[in-house]
């Protein structure tokens, strides 16, 4: 009977040891779960934080980003208002330049005319003079000469209405080199608006790229 005693207090004993073992291990897994859950319950609070900071950021990003657009849109807008301005005074020059290319050749024409009727007068007072020459040689009249004189003051008269002429004619090509230069300039200022509105252009596709990446 005592042996039966003993053999049960040793197995209490060992089961005690067992119990306190296992005891004992699940008291360390308890506190390894705790010291996890903590570095995960802190992972959790950083990634939160961090997702708070990027959204943030991403906003004022974008806010920033917005504004930049908006104000290329503005001057776009404007460099698109002084292109349209610049075309059209380029069309209206154009169209004076036709009208004056016009002009100028009408009289240029009539210049050429005027020029041909000049030396028509020119060899008919020389003609006159001639035969007032020979009529003063053989018959010593006046009436013819008096006749001849009136007759060259005109011509004389005719001649510097022709060369007040050629003179306007002369101002008004210099006028339409001149408009020519004008047009020429105001093509280049253009030119120079294009490639602002090109650089523009790439700015805001550089924008709305940043926009579609976020």
């Amino acid at each position: 009977m005592q042996q039966e005693v003993e053999i049960m207090e040793r197995k209490i004993r060992e089961l005690r040891l067992q119990i306190d073992a296992q005891s004992k291990e699940n008291d360390e897994r308890r506190v390894q779960a705790q010291e996890k859950f903590k570095i995960v319950e802190q992972l959790e609070n950083e990634i939160t934080e961090a997702n708070k900071q990027r959204q943030m950021h991403l906003q004022e990003t974008n806010s920033k980003i917005q504004t930049d657009y908006d104000a290329v849109q503005h001057e776009k807008q404007k460099l698109l208002s002084q292109i349209n301005y610049f075309q059209e005074k380029l069309e209206e020059q154009q169209q004076q330049l036709n009208e004056k290319g016009a002009a100028a050749k009408t009289l240029s024409e009539q210049t050429a005319q005027l020029q041909s009727t000049q030396m028509i007068l020119e060899q008919t007072i020389a003609a006159m003079k001639n035969s007032l020459e020979q009529s003063q040689q053989l018959a010593g009249s006046t009436d013819v000469k008096g006749f001849v004189d009136q007759f060259q003051k005109i011509a004389e008269q005719t001649e510097k209405e022709l060369q007040q002429k050629i003179t306007d004619r002369e101002q008004l090509q210099a006028g339409v080199y001149q408009y020519y230069y004008a047009a020429a300039d105001r093509a280049r200022q253009c030119v120079v608006l294009n490639d602002i509105q090109n650089v523009l252009q790439g700015i805001k596709n550089r924008y709305l790229s940043i926009l579609k990446a976020e």
